[in-house]
């Protein structure tokens, strides 16, 4: 938590929602205010990164929030379903993720 170093007391403590995306941005959300797609966004801007990987993190969890088309929006959508295919990976239950993954995917790609 890159945002919280200056001062670690001021972390709040944030349940794990391990396992589950969606639990997780609305932990964050709920706990911090903003989440890690909003965070990672401003991060790159900080960090002076191109501007297509603010674009992309910023709209990895909607693509169409990202308000971009053509080749940008293909890119965003990528970023976002990679998201989804990488909570097969860390779920406790794979087989729900992939459920998950499939149902989700075309929502990115819309």
């Amino acid at each position: 938590m890159t945002v919280f170093k200056p001062a670690p007391e001021s972390v709040p403590s944030v349940p794990s929602a391990r396992g589950d995306h969606l639990d997780l941005i609305g932990v964050e959300k709920t706990e911090l205010g903003t989440d890690h797609a909003e965070v990672g966004g401003w991060l790159a801007r900080q960090w002076q990164l191109p501007g297509i990987y603010e674009i992309a993190l910023q709209g990895s969890h909607d693509p169409r929030e990202a308000m971009v088309y053509g080749n940008l929006l293909a890119f965003v959508q990528t970023a976002a379903v990679s998201g989804l295919l990488a909570d097969i990976w860390v779920s406790d239950d794979s087989q729900s993720a992939v459920c998950h993954a499939c149902k989700n995917a075309n929502r990115c790609c819309k």
